[in-house]
């Protein structure tokens, strides 16, 4: 008879469990001592190892050769409860078996002594399911059982569990299993089963199963069977998942960005012929547009962030195109019509509402919502900023903005700045990009947080006499809020102290990305990146 593969591979010992190691080297300790507690409670959610850590504890308690904590898996007690056999060690669904007289049975039953074994077992699978009155029936024998007699509670929802419970229990929280760690232990069953698995397929299924091994070895044996003899690929987990690549879920957001209605129509419409659910779509974009913004916030997003180096890369050139204005406007946009498509509506409905809401955001002018207003308010005042730096009489592409506005982001260190010649100066000044800034703006920080915050994402540039460094700021209000001789003193100190460099207070000279100032004409240089030349 055909075992499902997840119970085939599912965790004989303790060191065959994978990232709870939190959990199993206590759970060992606790068995090399002979330590071990009357109450487990085992929390997390699904597929995390609650009920193969219960079953194992279980064997290791009743085993006659124990192994360093680990039960020997050869014995006369571990074969039995291997085999479920054994009369002393009981499990019950509390889904099913939720009513006071189940646990009554279990209270009447504790006081023999164990028939066959050391200890007598009670595993409660999904407790939290059991009614206010068997919860109360079992208070007093949880507490104080019989010393033959151990309970383990499993629960994906401990907060459903009364505190009476919780106070008589050791509670162990199982957590999310990385999916570094998932991937590696389906490549080694794919070996083992001779299943071809491409390594990129088992970071994919991974991702998909959200932190719980036994989802993601049921969809890999879905996948097997999909692809036969073949290779296992993504192309495969998307067919068998419902799921949609990242490329496809970038595609979508680059057609939201440029209003491209045609493709919006055309990707909703490849979903919705391949039978593919919608509503799983949707999650996918929520779950993209969260790693966006991670993007646009961090500056080393890939610990929070679970994609190949590739997709990455892809992802960093497309949060640069968006704004955190726009980010937060659509992930509010999508959560919206994510709950409207779980109301029972049918997958013509989904694909109705799907087209609208990306049509919405597409174009803000055709919403009235707050977010809306907020996004075009953003956008009409990055347009009137680049006016004011381009001046009336030139005309900007839809995409200019954010060119011009983030030009000075793009220099690199060691850039070089030519000035404009001008028939007052005919000599070439230049000006570089100061090292250690960024050791120079942690020192402010700690020494003045509240200013510290108008410079981030300033960028500062000495000039090649080494008599003034001028600091570029995003905003002329952060200009405004950092123009005083308390400030200017501390940042010269500062960049003496890094740099070498000796200035007077007056040497610090604050400006602004968002004004043409044609005192300060590198600053014309900085923005307009045609005649920026980069150090050889």
């Amino acid at each position: 008879m055909h075992q499902a593969l997840y119970r085939k591979w599912r965790p004989r010992t303790f060191d065959e469990v994978c990232g709870q190691e939190h959990v199993t080297n206590v759970l060992k300790y606790e068995l090399i001592t002979g330590k071990t507690s009357h109450a487990y409670l085992f929390c997390g959610s699904r597929g995390t190892g609650k009920t193969s850590c219960a079953k194992i504890l279980a064997k290791a308690i009743n085993c006659l050769d124990p192994q360093d904590g680990n039960p020997c898996c050869r014995c006369e007690a571990c074969l039995s409860i291997d085999s479920g056999t054994a009369t002393d060690i009981y499990e019950m669904d509390a889904a099913s078996n939720n009513g006071v007289d189940d646990v009554r049975s279990i209270r009447d039953e504790v006081v023999y002594a164990p028939s066959e074994m050391k200890s007598r077992i009670y595993i409660i699978d999904e407790v939290h399911m059991l009614s206010d009155s068997a919860f109360n029936a079992l208070l007093k024998t949880l507490e104080e059982p019989p010393t033959q007699v151990t309970f383990i509670l499993a629960t994906t929802e401990p907060r459903k569990v009364p505190a009476t419970v919780l106070s008589r229990c050791q509670r162990f929280d199982f957590k999310r299993i990385p999916s570094r760690v998932i991937a590696d232990r389906l490549n080694h069953i794919a070996a083992e089963d001779g299943i071809p698995l491409d390594d990129g397929a088992s970071m994919y299924i991974a991702r998909l199963s959200q932190g719980g091994m036994r989802d993601a070895i049921s969809l890999l044996e879905l996948c097997s069977g999909e692809s036969g003899k073949e290779t296992v690929t993504v192309d495969v987990v998307e067919k068998v998942s419902g799921s949609v690549s990242r490329d496809t879920l970038a595609e979508t957001f680059k057609a939201v960005k440029n209003a491209d209605h045609e493709t919006i129509f055309r990707i909703i419409e490849d979903i919705y012929v391949s039978s593919k659910d919608i509503s799983v779509f949707w999650q996918e974009l929520i779950g993209y547009c969260r790693d966006l913004m991670i993007i646009r916030c961090m500056r080393e997003p890939e610990q929070f962030i679970e994609a190949q180096k590739e997709d990455l890369d892809k992802m960093r050139s497309l949060a640069a195109s968006l704004t955190m204005t726009q980010l937060t406007v659509y992930s509010s946009q999508l959560d919206d019509v994510y709950i409207t498509m779980q109301g029972g509506r049918s997958s013509e409905s989904k694909r109705v509402t799907a087209e609208l809401a990306l049509i919405r955001m597409s174009e803000p002018s055709l919403s009235s919502s707050p977010d809306a207003l907020l996004d075009r308010i953003s956008a009409a005042e990055n347009r009137i900023a680049v006016l004011e730096l381009s001046g009336p009489s030139e005309q900007l592409s839809s995409d200019e903005p954010v060119k011009k506005m983030k030009s000075i982001e793009k220099l690199e260190p060691e850039t070089e700045i030519p000035v404009k010649q001008t028939s007052v100066q005919q000599t070439k000044k230049t000006y570089n990009a100061l090292k250690r800034w960024p050791d120079i703006l942690e020192k402010y920080s700690a020494s003045d947080r509240m200013t510290a915050s108008f410079l981030l994402g300033s960028k500062a540039y000495a000039d090649d006499t080494s008599s003034s460094v001028h600091i570029v700021l995003q905003n002329s209000f952060a200009v405004s809020m950092l123009d005083k001789d308390g400030v200017r003193k501390t940042i010269a100190a500062l960049i003496y102290s890094e740099t070498g460099i000796k200035l007077t207070p007056g040497g610090i000279v604050f400006k602004s990305a968002e004004t043409k100032d044609n005192k300060n004409e590198y600053i014309d240089e900085l923005i307009d990146q045609d005649q920026v030349q980069e150090r050889s």
